[in-house]
């Protein structure tokens, strides 16, 4: 409950300053910090582990054999919340871009910047994991009981273990603060309250979520276990929930009513109005056509696998 409350306040103390005074200011610190810290540790890696090369070609030479509809949503899910899909982030920054910015090309830098990180992340993790004995622990298994015994058995595992917990830290604040910022303003435009206001009623918000999350892992005062919270109680509840139903379906609604209710050209209008819209086919036939269909088999994968 404690490391929650610190890490609330952290985040609501960034939001209350305000997009640029709080947020831009946060992510433009925070976010070479991540870089030079993964850059930092893959380059000790290959300076001090023996064997590590023999865990990168395992990490660069997938098995494709092994490749399932687990393997499709976990994929999916990782884009969902890598690049803040179908959460109200995206909308909720766009409306602080300036009539100049070229939206495409920016769009671009953010896939391009955002898939360097993960093959950044996947290459200072998995090549050590296998080294060590652990290549197949994934998510919270791997994150919170193979990479400690790893650091333990690695020279300098003392200094490195506290500097990459401190990487995942800040990853999971600029994430944090994201999402805080759309729930901000929603009270901000909708309800008409000052930033403080909107602040000070998300934050009685996530405190009463938050500490039902903290105290409801499997084992804890307001723990649970069921299939669908996948032995983590609410935490994984509410995973799921969001994973396999709500971000999907958002995300299908979203294409149906720019494809077909006020249709791709008013996004397109918006997009040339500052630079020219070089995807604009490739962009309706993925909003229209593509997207929507992918999306329902996810959506149907996802509740196959849930209550398989």
């Amino acid at each position: 409950m404690i490391w929650f409350l610190i890490f609330m306040a952290i985040c609501m103390l960034c939001v209350v300053s305000g997009v640029k005074n709080g947020i831009e200011k946060s992510s433009e610190a925070l976010m070479p910090a991540l870089f030079i810290m993964m850059v930092g540790l893959i380059v000790y890696e290959l300076a001090t582990v023996n064997g590590i090369m023999d865990g990168i070609s395992y990490y660069l030479s997938p098995d494709i054999s092994k490749i399932s509809t687990d393997t499709f949503m976990g994929a999916a899910s990782q884009v969902f919340f890598s690049l803040s899909i179908a959460m109200g982030v995206l909308i909720t920054y766009g409306s602080y871009t300036r009539k100049d910015i070229d939206l495409e090309k920016s769009a671009g830098n953010v896939c391009l910047v955002d898939s360097s990180a993960a093959l950044l992340s996947g290459l200072m993790i998995v090549p050590v994991a296998f080294v060590f004995g652990f290549p197949d622990s994934s998510g919270m298994g791997l994150m919170f009981v193979a990479l400690p015994q790893m650091f333990a058995m690695m020279p300098g595992g003392e200094i490195l273990a506290p500097i990459f917990y401190l990487l995942v830290a800040f990853a999971a604040v600029t994430s944090a603060i994201s999402m805080a910022e759309v729930g901000v303003s929603v009270l901000y435009d909708k309800a008409k309250m000052d930033r403080k206001k909107s602040v000070a009623v998300l934050t009685v918000i996530v405190l009463i979520v938050g500490t039902v999350c903290t105290l409801g892992f499997n084992g804890g005062p307001l723990g649970f276990d069921n299939a669908v919270s996948s032995g983590m109680g609410w935490v994984g509840f509410l995973d799921n929930l969001v994973n396999c139903f709500i971000v999907p379906i958002a995300a299908m609604l979203m294409c149906l009513f720019f494809g077909y209710v006020i249709k791709t050209s008013y996004l397109e209008e918006e997009i040339e109005l500052s630079s020219q819209f070089r995807s604009k086919r490739i962009f309706r036939a993925m909003i229209m056509y593509i997207a929507p269909v992918l999306l329902g088999i996810i959506l149907i994968s996802g509740l196959i696998g849930l209550f398989a």
